[in-house]
């Protein structure tokens, strides 16, 4: 082991290495999540209820687990249930959240609506992710208390990493009295 300076330094870079390490593993749990998803497209058939006006209707798969790249495949006008008329795809839109919505003037009441949509599902990796993402957010309730300590540690290594150095100097240059 080396003399007290030296030990200083070593530990202030093993912190700053430590810190380092958990930034980066914090940027791979925040940017990567979305990609441990494993999704699956799911069809929906002649879902009722629906309308297609200017407020919109919110599709029920939206409320799937991650439900994204929603694809409307039929929407039948069903005021006369007898004769169901079919809408002409250019007089609606879906929204990528499953918002159905008019894009013409028209608007039809009751409608019974067909689409495909993706549902993500869970895998080990994004529960991994999940598990450390609730550890982190436990450890924050308490941060205040460990920012203060660590701030007053660092405060404390950087004033004995000074007063280390200015010995050592003046170790080699003589006795600085």
């Amino acid at each position: 082991m080396g003399s007290g300076p030296e030990m200083i330094l070593s530990w202030i870079i093993a912190f700053g290495l430590i810190g380092l390490i958990a930034s980066v593993f914090l940027l791979i749990n925040t940017e990567f999540k979305e990609e441990t998803y494993l999704f699956t497209t799911t069809s929906v058939t002649n879902e009722s209820g629906a309308y297609v006006n200017s407020t919109g209707y919110t599709l029920s798969g939206a409320s799937d687990f991650k439900a994204k790249n929603f694809v409307i495949t039929a929407a039948w006008n069903v005021t006369d249930v007898a004769v169901p008329v079919l809408i002409a795809s250019g007089n609606y839109t879906v929204s990528s959240v499953g918002v159905l919505t008019n894009a013409s003037t028209y608007t039809w009441p009751t409608v019974n609506v067909s689409y495909t949509h993706k549902v993500g599902e869970s895998t080990t990796a994004t529960e991994g992710i999940e598990d450390a993402s609730s550890g982190i957010a436990k450890i924050t309730s308490k941060l205040p208390l460990i920012g203060t300590i660590i701030v007053l540690s660092v405060i404390l290594v950087i004033v004995l990493a000074v007063v280390a150095y200015v010995r050592l100097q003046a170790g080699a240059y003589g006795n600085v009295q």
